[in-house]
């Protein structure tokens, strides 16, 4: 099983999750109904969406059952950034649309006894990611959003044992269609609730996170949440 399919099992908790956001982004703490520009970043939101910035996430996943004799959890980061588009003037005061790019790296490994001494066992998965995300301000707080995209996952799995030993390389290419909203609790604090669909695989196995969004700073928010099948 490759750990591009585990890491679905179970419920996953995302740590400290520190970005710093380009200069002119637009300050989150200014009245919400103080602005009438259309331009996605003239609209004050305590989520991520509209936003120009780079971030960086550790990430930490309990592990399934069936591998916690290797470790009792996989670990890796997520690197992304985001970037607001020009859109086509007849929309630009409907929809608005970002263009983002990112990487995210996971792995676990551990030994493996009951194959003799010096028996090891390593997975890791890797996949990158570019597209664009397309939303709308229904509310001065609420925000439905599409992704639209293409990943590219390697996985690659090692395994030493009875002096021998085995590997596997896989690359996989699919096309990117996550569903989600962002709902702004205050003017610095947002939930973002997001699908990544699988379209490969059944759709029921797809990935369904749940983030808070806090701003410390105009320039500077953490993210962290929860995330599972």
């Amino acid at each position: 099983m490759k750990l591009s399919s585990l890491q679905l099992a179970g419920v996953a908790l995302f740590f400290m999750a520190v970005t710093a956001t380009s200069g002119d982004a637009q300050d989150p703490f200014l009245d919400m109904d103080s602005t009438t520009e259309t331009d996605s970043e003239s609209v004050a939101r305590a989520g991520l969406l509209g936003r120009g910035y780079i971030e960086g996430q550790f990430i930490y996943i309990d592990a399934p059952e069936e591998i916690e004799r290797l470790d009792d959890s996989m670990v890796g980061f997520r690197a992304s950034a985001n970037l607001p588009v020009p859109w086509i003037n007849e929309f630009q005061s409907v929809i608005f649309q970002d263009a983002f790019i990112s990487t995210r790296h996971l792995g676990i490994a551990g030994t493996l006894p009951e194959f003799g001494t010096g028996s090891e066992f390593e997975s890791s998965t890797a996949d990158w990611s570019i597209g664009t995300s397309l939303f709308a301000d229904v509310t001065p707080v609420f925000r439905p959003f599409v992704q639209l995209g293409y990943q590219r996952t390697i996985d690659k799995t090692r395994m030493t044992a009875m002096g021998n030993t085995f590997k596997e390389d896989d690359r996989s290419d699919e096309f990117m269609l996550n569903f989600g909203v962002e709902y702004d609790f205050t003017d610095s604090t947002a939930l973002r609730m997001t699908i990544l669909s699988e379209l490969e695989e059944e759709f029921d196995e797809s990935v369904y996170t749940a983030e808070l969004i806090h701003w410390l700073h105009p320039n500077i928010f953490l993210r962290g949440g929860l995330v599972g099948d």
